[in-house]
């Protein structure tokens, strides 16, 4: 499934950027296929809820009306997806007006 710039169905959110930045995080973190698969499943929660348990975040230089969040990944039964014992997370910009949502990062916790 494509994320970059998709928006499958009226209603949902678009996502932006997920694809690459997750990408990118499993260049670094090298996690299991099954913690990889878990994370591209999370990935589309977002289009249905972009909060989702996410912990909002303040984020200096925002763009208008633009909102922060950095989310700890979780299977549907609440189970931490983790690597190496340290938790998933997913850092993303929300803008409302536009009905997106744009991947910052993914990393683990801990992580710099």
């Amino acid at each position: 499934m494509a994320y970059p710039n998709s928006q499958p169905f009226p209603g949902k959110w678009r996502l932006d950027e997920f694809e690459p930045c997750l990408a990118d995080w499993q260049k670094r973190a090298e996690p299991s296929d099954e913690v990889y698969a878990a994370a591209k499943h999370w990935i589309d929660t977002r289009q249905d809820d972009y909060k989702g348990g996410a912990v909002p975040l303040p984020h200096e230089g925002t763009e208008g009306d633009s909102l922060w969040f950095l989310a700890y990944l979780s299977e549907f039964d609440g189970r931490a997806i983790t690597v190496d014992g340290r938790q998933v997370t997913c850092s993303y910009e929300v803008f409302p007006t536009e009905h997106k949502i744009v991947c910052e990062r993914f990393s683990q916790t801990g992580e710099a």
